[in-house]
């Protein structure tokens, strides 16, 4: 997908009904999913009670298992297991954060220019993940704010790398067209012309506002019939 269609999904998903678990990639949280979240990790279970009482039609999500169910389909359908996504889907094996920045091309260190859909990275405190919406915005599943996935400020992060991910089609944000050329008018004189007259004719308050325009014009009393006047 192109890197506008990543970061439409992921919008699309920041809208849906969603909770911070570690080890979310799009679960449905029905009881079977909400248990084996809970099983699998320690942060999990001491959120047992939260995890327990949330909506069964909640997509569960961590930071890179936003990023890797996107990737791997995810849909929000509320049927399937993982809302959709397959599991390692589409060559993308199951990695974490950092491992999702060792598959990224073009990493640096300067995050002051980013595309849409860049993948953002931090070691700090834990190790976390995002990608880059474009207007200084960052879609990430985090347990901060309203604990699921959401649309932040690029600076809430101090965010160390960034890079492309190579399961995406990055599309430059055009350039805007270029201003066009100004357009040079003159007039030609005419028999018994002067530069008051033509000043007159095409609106100028007098002949001196004439004549600064045409600074190679040495004497304003002496033009000639066939001469180019400028006038814009």
């Amino acid at each position: 997908m192109t890197n506008k269609d990543f970061v439409r999904l992921l919008e699309n998903i920041s809208k849906m009904k969603t909770y911070y678990i570690k080890g979310g990639f799009g679960h449905v949280l029905k009881a079977s999913n909400k248990k084996r979240l809970i099983d699998q990790y320690k942060y999990n279970a001491d959120r047992a009670d939260k995890i327990n009482a949330l909506d069964p039609g909640t997509f569960a999500f961590d930071c890179c298992g936003l990023v890797k169910a996107a990737l791997w389909g995810f849909t929000g359908d509320r049927v399937k297991t993982y809302g959709g996504a397959v599991y390692k889907a589409n060559g993308l094996d199951d990695v974490n954060e950092t491992g999702l920045l060792k598959l990224c091309k073009d990493v640096k260190e300067d995050i002051s220019a980013l595309l849409p859909g860049d993948f953002l990275w931090t070691n700090k405190p834990n190790g976390h993940c995002g990608i880059y919406a474009g207007n200084n915005k960052v879609i990430e599943c985090t347990p901060a704010g309203k604990c699921g996935v959401q649309i932040t400020d690029l600076n809430r992060v101090k965010w160390l790398k960034s890079g492309k991910l190579p399961f995406i089609q990055y599309e430059e944000t055009p350039a805007p067209a270029p201003a066009p050329a100004p357009v040079t008018i003159y007039h030609i004189v005419r028999r018994g012309e002067t530069l008051s007259k033509i000043a007159a004719m095409h609106g100028f308050k007098n002949w001196k506002e004439l004549w600064a325009l045409n600074p190679e014009i040495k004497n304003p009393n002496l033009i000639f019939v066939g001469q180019r006047i400028k006038i814009k």
